[in-house]
């Protein structure tokens, strides 16, 4: 698995975000109920981070995580 995307599910999961994992990757399903976004192991995309992140702050999702 990529870094970045075990960074990204690690912290989707600590700001409530179900992570399940499926044959190419991981559903994210957001708190609210209603969102919801997929990420793939290795990601070929360039811009993948950036297309998941934007998909996913609609839902309450904060990017980059607070420490």
């Amino acid at each position: 698995m990529d870094k970045q995307v075990r960074v990204l599910v690690e912290e989707a999961q600590r700001q409530g975000w179900v992570a399940r994992p499926t044959k190419k990757g991981f559903l994210l399903l957001a708190p609210d109920g209603v969102g919801m976004a997929t990420v793939h192991n290795t990601p070929s995309d360039s811009h993948w981070l950036g297309n998941v992140v934007s998909k996913m702050r609609k839902h309450g999702f904060v990017w980059p995580p607070r420490r």
